[in-house]
């Protein structure tokens, strides 16, 4: 736990150690104590006292016990509802997939717990859109609409993490370097607050796009997990073969909406909403918390 403190209160920027409550200063420290785990979470620069709730706070880095395979979903049919967007009234085709980073969890007992605490999503999963560059340009759209303020800063109950929150790699928790060469996974992760309103608690959810590094992405998947299967039909029989490759960057580009293509992130996560993907994938974890 003195570790654990010491990480947060190194929080420079963003909702930090001293903007906690004595309250949830103790309902972490208990979370983190009583699964035995000696390897403090580490904490962005912008998560809110919100998403840091016991029994399942959420956090915007991966723990470093954490590791992640290849998963591939497929998004749910269904009539987009969603008044005054683009996409309202669209027809969200089948047979579309999507891959996810998702966490391995290999044992549901104290022993894992105590390797990762508890912690919303269980297991964490990252959704990969695509390969893109990281830009000022970039940095700026996207803040536009995630800082308070914008359409997509200010929940309902509270304040989410704003536009710093995407150029901080999940896995490295470092800022992205704006160079506007380097290839990138654009992903998007799930948050989950907690707000308490006289005697109800409400609980509220958030998907956020976020810039994943090739070397965030080493460290999240091991070599082992690495590859994933690409479904392909034979120019000579005719035959649907599959067949195991790399996912990135060789397989994703069977899954990205612009194929093997580098785009700015800002310009791929507008594609990625016009063609109704984001309320497709966010049916979907609807529908995974109901069954839960």
């Amino acid at each position: 736990w003195k570790a654990h403190k010491k990480v947060c209160r190194m929080i420079a920027d963003g909702v930090n150690w001293q903007l906690l409550s004595p309250l949830q200063r103790r309902g972490l420290r208990k979370h983190h104590i009583s699964t035995g785990c000696t390897d403090p979470w580490p904490l962005a620069s912008a998560e809110v006292p919100e998403m840091l709730q016991p029994p399942f706070p959420s956090f915007l880095c991966v723990h470093p016990n954490q590791r992640f395979k290849i998963v591939i979903e497929e998004l749910p049919s269904f009539r987009i509802e969603m008044p005054g967007a683009d996409v309202h009234g669209m027809h969200f085709p089948s047979g579309q997939r999507l891959p996810l980073l998702s966490e391995c969890i290999t044992d549901s007992t104290n022993a894992y717990l105590a390797q990762v605490p508890n912690h919303f999503p269980q297991p964490s999963v990252y959704a990969v859109i695509g390969q893109v560059v990281w830009t000022k340009g970039c940095q700026g759209e996207l803040a536009a609409f995630y800082d308070h303020g914008g359409s997509g800063g200010d929940g309902k109950f509270f304040r989410w993490p704003g536009g710093d929150a995407i150029g901080i790699c999940p896995a490295t928790g470092t800022a992205v370097r704006t160079d506007g060469r380097t290839p990138h996974l654009l992903v998007v992760c799930e948050m989950q607050g907690c707000k308490a309103i006289g005697t109800g608690l409400h609980q509220c959810f958030r998907l956020l796009p976020r810039i994943l590094t090739r070397e965030g992405y080493m460290r999240m998947v091991r070599e082992g997990e690495r590859n994933c299967v690409r479904t392909l039909r034979s120019a000579a029989s005719g035959e649907v073969v599959e067949d195991s490759v790399p996912f990135f960057p060789e397989g994703l580009r069977y899954f990205s909406a612009w194929g093997d293509k580098v785009v700015p992130a800002s310009q791929g996560w507008s594609t990625w909403h016009a063609q109704g993907a984001y309320a497709a994938y966010e049916r979907l974890l609807e529908d995974k918390r109901r069954a839960s």
